[in-house]
């Protein structure tokens, strides 16, 4: 694993189609050539926030969410959480500024292809977004392109296998299983996945779920046959939280990352005798991981106090090797 600097304040990033997105304090979007900028970290290690701005390829001066809760981009929209409500931009669009889509103030988003956006509104609920109608389909929704999944408390949600997830550090977090062409939901909470234990804390990637639990991340993996959901122990190790209470966590192909009160620790998922985690003792303003992105799954990025950690779990052989599937591909900018 490698690690490289972009010096500056800045409160959310994205990584996109070839393109870094970098949000600062003072409600500026600005956007940069990734694939150009990660040889000028490859060669000085870090590059300054005067020295970035070669690399800007776009931007917006001022938006009218200025402090997001969260973002997403997929399928050629950028959205953003606030507690404002939903907003969304085409990105060839982007210097138009974002446009309101809901009033409801929201605490995550989370998008997949083929499947739209998943809302975590905190009390509100889990909700689901998609304009495309064959998604509206599959969740029986008619008219309407928001729907409310769930009325239980959700500080973050993400799609899971053929549910949702929902993670909640005020009640009990749970699996929701989607209604699709007919078949209803299912509710299931995380003492059914993980009975008889006191979990602490738990988030999901792909069909797996990650729960932490009497000092050991525990990991279950979703089986579906037709509506029947079982959850099936897959791996677990023990994790000492010597820093402080554990926070929140989340997951990839490639590593778990693990948020404490005093630190912040990125654990390898393929663990040997050898294998050390990395660990952040300055406070983590937010992080980001984007493993439904083609040739950037493995790419790790960490926003400090005073600049972005950029961390690459196979090296840059793996991020370039990775990325030609990028290639041709990036936004055009007008």
């Amino acid at each position: 694993m490698v690690a490289y600097k972009i010096k500056g304040d800045y409160m959310d990033c994205q990584l996109y189609a070839g393109n870094l997105f970098l949000w600062t304090y003072s409600g500026q979007l600005k956007v940069y050539n990734f694939n150009k900028l990660i040889w000028a970290l490859a060669e000085h290690g870090e590059v300054s926030e005067e020295a970035l701005r070669i690399y800007q390829v776009a931007g917006l001066e001022r938006t009218e969410t200025r402090f997001p809760t969260d973002s997403e981009v997929y399928g050629g929209t950028y959205y953003i959480a606030s507690r404002n409500g939903l907003f969304q931009t085409k990105l060839d669009e982007l210097e138009q500024g974002f446009k309101k889509v809901w009033d409801c103030p929201l605490l995550s988003i989370s998008g997949k292809r083929k499947k739209g956006l998943t809302m975590a509104g905190g009390e509100a609920g889990v909700f689901l977004y998609s304009e495309v109608d064959a998604i509206r389909e599959r969740y029986g929704m008619r008219e309407e392109s928001i729907v409310q999944a769930s009325n239980k408390h959700a500080n973050y949600s993400a799609f899971c296998s053929r549910g949702v997830y929902a993670t909640s550090v005020l009640d009990k977090s749970f699996y929701l299983q989607l209604p699709s062409f007919g078949y209803e939901g299912q509710y299931i909470s995380v003492d059914e996945i993980f009975p008889n234990q006191q979990v602490s804390l738990s988030w999901s990637y792909r069909n797996k779920i990650y729960a932490y639990i009497d000092e050991r991340i525990c990991v279950k993996q979703i089986e579906r046959n037709g509506t029947n959901v079982k959850f099936t122990p897959l791996d677990e190790y023990r994790f000492y939280p010597q820093k402080g209470k554990v926070l929140s966590g989340t997951s990839t192909d490639f590593v778990d990352l693990i948020e404490l009160e005093h630190a912040f620790v990125i654990v390898p998922t393929h663990r040997t005798e050898d294998t050390h985690a990395e660990t952040i003792w300055e406070p983590v303003t937010r992080w980001r991981t984007f493993p439904k992105s083609i040739g950037y799954n493995s790419v790790i990025m960490v926003i400090l106090e005073d600049e972005l950690r950029i961390y690459l779990v196979d090296g840059l052989d793996g991020l370039l090797y990775s990325s030609m599937a990028r290639q041709g591909r990036g936004i055009k900018w007008k």
